[in-house]
């Protein structure tokens, strides 16, 4: 269950919910009493009869369309006047006030949560409530509400990636990795590439080499797959093998690294080279770094950095110049008095 801090914006949120009547403000209260004491728990468990199938209904308004939306909505809305209470109904416009997009979410998270605290086990319940906590940036909430979905539905492919992807963003990367593995095998691309992204932030390196080596076979997936590959490499002080992925990565066209920022890939990139001590290198793609973001700090400090070994390998550089041509100014003398000597020979 969420925790008390994370329950305080669960609260603001809820204030001024639609609630139909005759539920009043003391009944919604104590719906959220309820919740947060775990009652909402034995609502779900309710449905683990149903486990193992994924349920049929409507995820996007264009499932429906709108006149059919509109028409069951006002059937819904129809029913909740003469019955307030009616699950069925407060479900059905929750779920319907949802498709129809944010503007209805607070009207729709009212419906939902209403009906969960009068004993609702209507799956769409957990899976509407989970994406519209979403999108209002209570993830602790989405989370859990997810869970109880893909509990009941382990089958179910959407909900346990977008579980899955709010894992990952909340850094529980363990939990994340558990539900990507759980799809079994053979994962598509998209839940192999967020499986391996779990386990290089768990730093499980070869597991994830596993996961980017299969991608690296796709075109749509290769230049990330490298990207990912050289940033596993590094952080594994496998420098060369980071400069031989990374390369092949920044070789790639910007919209083949999709998600990958540009300063994140030159970062890395101009961080192998100093690794490497190829200064002159680190110095180009440091540049390059500050002109994507001029205010990097990072950028500003490496290059004051390594400043001094520029000017090392520029003295050095500079002093065999100059005995390369002491050295070829020699010869070439050599060469013609040589040829001075040969011909006064002949004469």
């Amino acid at each position: 269950m969420a925790n008390a801090e994370s329950a305080a914006p669960l609260e603001e949120l809820l204030r001024g919910l639609h609630v139909p009547r005759p539920v009043r403000r003391a009944a919604l209260a104590a719906g959220l009493a309820a919740l947060g004491l775990g009652l909402a728990w034995l609502a779900w468990r309710g449905v683990s009869a149903l486990a193992g199938r994924r349920p049929s209904f409507a995820r996007k308004a264009s499932d429906l369309g709108e006149s059919a939306l509109n028409a069951r909505l006002a059937a819904a809305a129809e029913k909740l006047d003469s019955d307030p209470e009616n699950l069925a109904a407060l479900v059905e416009a929750g779920a319907l006030h949802c498709l129809k997009g944010p503007d209805q979410y607070r009207t729709a998270i009212g419906e939902l949560e209403t009906a969960r605290r009068l004993g609702a086990v209507d799956p769409r319940i957990f899976y509407f409530l989970g994406v519209m906590y979403q999108e209002e940036g209570l993830l602790p909430f989405a989370i859990d509400d997810y869970r109880r979905f893909v509990r009941n539905f382990p089958e179910d492919r959407e909900a346990r990636l977008l579980l899955g992807k709010l894992l990952y963003q909340t850094g529980r990367y363990e939990d994340a990795a558990v539900q990507y593995q759980s799809l079994g095998l053979p994962r598509d691309p998209v839940v192999e590439e967020n499986l391996g992204l779990s386990l290089l932030a768990l730093k499980r390196y070869d597991e994830a080499a596993k996961s980017f080596g299969a991608l690296v076979k796709l075109p749509a997936y290769e230049a990330r797959a490298h990207f990912y590959l050289g940033q596993a490499a590094f952080e594994q002080n496998r420098f060369s093998d980071a400069r031989a992925e990374l390369s092949k990565a920044a070789a790639a066209p910007a919209s083949a690294l999709e998600g990958v920022e540009p300063t994140t890939l030159w970062t890395l990139v101009a961080s192998v080279d100093e690794k490497l001590e190829d200064f002159p290198a680190a110095k180009e793609h440091w540049d390059q770094v500050l002109k994507l973001d001029p205010k990097s700090a990072k950028a500003k400090a490496s290059l004051h950095r390594i400043a001094p070994r520029l000017r090392i390998l520029k003295a050095a550089a500079d002093k065999a110049a100059r005995a390369a041509k002491a050295a070829a100014d020699k010869a070439a003398k050599a060469a013609k008095a040589a040829a001075k000597s040969k011909a006064a020979k002949k004469k």
